[in-house]
């Protein structure tokens, strides 16, 4: 069963990526993608803030401070998704060096302020329970 997941997971994810035969884009995030470029006017790439750097962020902070570390690669290859888009941000060559850069840190304060707010909110939860 996992490993359909996995499977259905990574077919959305290069669905997406393409620009030939990619997957529809939910309207949801139209709307969220629309949202971002009036707040910010250069908008972060929403898999790198909402996804790639919050799990990356929240690995590094449980890789730092919790003693059981076996999820860890899993949360690690999930935040190199982040990583990953930052590469493709800077090799699209039509697009000026500055509007990659502020895309970039915007992707990496969103991700890192979500990501930490993750980490704490899953430490006082643990703890709420009892194995904090």
């Amino acid at each position: 069963m996992l490993f359909v997941f996995v499977i259905l997971i990574g077919f959305i994810y290069i669905g997406r990526t393409g620009h030939d035969w990619g997957l529809p884009v939910p309207q949801i995030e139209e709307d969220l993608r629309v949202y971002l470029e009036k707040v910010f006017l250069i908008r972060p790439r929403l898999k790198e803030a909402f996804i790639g750097h919050p799990v990356l962020f929240l690995a590094l902070f449980l890789g730092a401070f919790s003693a059981s570390i076996w999820y860890l690669p899993y949360l690690l290859a999930i935040g190199s998704i982040g990583v990953t888009s930052v590469l493709n941000t800077f090799s699209h060559a039509h697009t000026p060096f500055m509007v990659s850069l502020i895309r970039t840190f915007w992707g990496l304060l969103i991700g890192g302020l979500i990501g930490t707010l993750l980490y704490l909110l899953l430490k006082l939860t643990s703890r709420k329970i009892g194995h904090g």
